[in-house]
C-alpha cells in the first residue's frame, strides 16, 4: 500500500488522488467490520442455541474474531495514514505533524507512555505472582508497550526464557518466532526489552505497523523513526549488543543487512518474510499453552473471566489467550 501521495503541483491529482483511495479503503474496511460483528453476532448465537454443530460454528468465530481484530487494526492504520495525508495537502499540520516532518529521528518525551514503560522496566523485577506463575509487573498506570489495551502485568511463559537463551546464544543472526495467531509472539517481543532494560543491557531496534521504528537504549529513552530515516541515522550499523525486532503488517519484509540478531515475529505464512529467509537462518514455533498457564494467565490477568467461561472457550478455539482470554474481556 503506498504512503503519503507526492508533491504539490503539476499532474493529475497526486495527493488528492493518494488521499481519495486511503478514504475509499478506510471506508471499505470499516462497512467490512460492521458486517463481520453482525456474523460474529449471529454465531455466537447460533453456539448458544441446541441444535448445531457447535465445533464447526466456533471455528468459523474463531476465524471470524480473528479478522476482526486484524481489520481493526488496519482501520487504525489507514485513519491514520488519511490524517497524515490531509495535513501534507495543506492547512490541516498539527504542531506535532509538522515536528514530524521536520525532525525524522524523533526523541520521545519522557511523558509519552511507551517512554514511561522503557523507563519503568529497569526496576521491573520477576515476582511470584498469586497463580504461583512468574509475572513481571509495571507500577500502576504504565503498560506494556505504552499500550493500555495489553495492561500492565506479563506473565513470563518458561518457553519466553528458553527462547531468549537459545537464540542470544546462537552463532545465526536470523530468526523467525512463529506460531498460532494469538499464541503471545508480541509478548515474547515485550519480554525480550525488559530483558536488555533490566538484565542484558545493550539496546533494541523495535520494528512495527508499517516501518516504524523505535530505539530503545538500556540506559537512555526511545527515539521514532521511518525505517530509511533510521538506516541514515546508523541506527542499523554494527553496533554491539544491538538487537532487532520485527513485527511488522500484512507482507512487508524486514531489513535484510542488519548484521546483528533480527528476530522476526509473524503469522506461519512464509511469503511475508520469503526475501528474508532465502539467507540462513532458524525458525521457532511457539508452543501453545498448557492448561496450567491458561489458568496462571487468568488468574493474573483477566480475573474478571470466570473459569468455567475460560474452560469452555478453550475447548472450543483451543489454548490460545487471545480467543479464550483477551478477546472474551473485550465482549468479543
Amino acid at each position: 500500500m503506498s504512503g503519503v501521495g507526492g508533491g504539490s503541483g503539476g499532474g493529475g491529482g497526486g495527493a488528492d488522488g493518494a488521499g481519495n483511495d486511503v478514504a475509499q479503503e478506510l471506508a471499505e474496511v470499516k462497512e467490512e467490520i460492521r458486517e463481520l460483528k453482525k456474523a460474529i453476532k449471529v454465531q455466537q448465537e447460533k453456539l448458544e442455541a441446541a441444535g448445531y454443530d457447535v465445533m464447526q460454528i466456533a471455528t468459523a468465530l474463531a476465524a471470524d474474531k480473528q479478522r476482526l481484530v486484524e481489520l481493526q487494526k488496519k482501520e487504525n492504520r489507514l485513519a491514520e495514514q488519511q490524517r497524515e495525508q490531509q495535513a501534507a495537502q495543506g492547512g490541516g499540520d498539527t504542531k506535532d505533524t509538522k515536528r514530524r516532518k521536520l525532525e525524522p529521528i524523533r526523541e520521545l518525551a519522557e511523558d509519552e507512555p511507551v517512554v514511561r514503560f522503557w523507563k519503568a522496566l529497569r526496576e521491573v523485577k520477576e515476582e511470584v505472582g498469586d497463580s504461583g506463575a512468574e509475572v513481571l509487573r509495571l507500577p500502576d498506570g504504565v503498560f506494556w508497550g505504552g499500550d493500555e489495551e495489553l495492561g500492565s502485568t506479563l506473565l513470563v511463559r518458561q518457553c519466553y526464557k528458553d527462547l531468549f537463551d537459545i537464540i542470544t546464544s546462537s552463532r545465526r543472526k536470523r530468526f523467525v518466532m512463529t506460531g498460532t495467531p494469538g499464541i503471545g509472539k508480541s509478548f515474547f517481543a515485550l519480554y525480550w526489552l525488559w530483558r536488555v532494560a533490566n538484565v542484558e543491557g545493550g539496546s533494541v531496534i523495535y520494528e512495527t505497523g508499517r516501518f516504524v521504528c523505535r530505539l530503545f537504549v538500556s540506559d537512555a529513552g526511545v527515539e521514532v523513526a521511518k525505517r530509511d530515516d533510521a538506516m541514515s541515522a546508523g541506527w542499523f550499523d554494527d553496533i554491539a549488543k544491538r538487537f532487532y525486532l520485527v513485527d511488522l503488517e500484512e507482507r512487508a519484509e524486514p531489513y535484510h543487512q542488519f548484521r546483528g540478531k533480527t528476530v522476526v515475529f509473524c503469522s506461519p505464512d512464509d511469503r511475508r518474510y520469503h526475501e528474508f529467509i532465502k539467507q540462513p537462518h532458524e525458525k521457532f514455533y511457539m508452543p501453545l499453552w498448557s492448561d496450567d498457564e491458561l489458568k496462571q494467565l487468568r488468574a493474573a490477568c483477566f480475573a474478571n473471566i470466570s473459569l468455567e467461561t475460560m474452560v469452555s472457550l478453550a475447548e472450543a478455539y483451543g489454548n490460545v489467550p487471545r480467543h479464550v482470554l483477551a478477546l472474551a474481556d473485550k465482549g468479543l
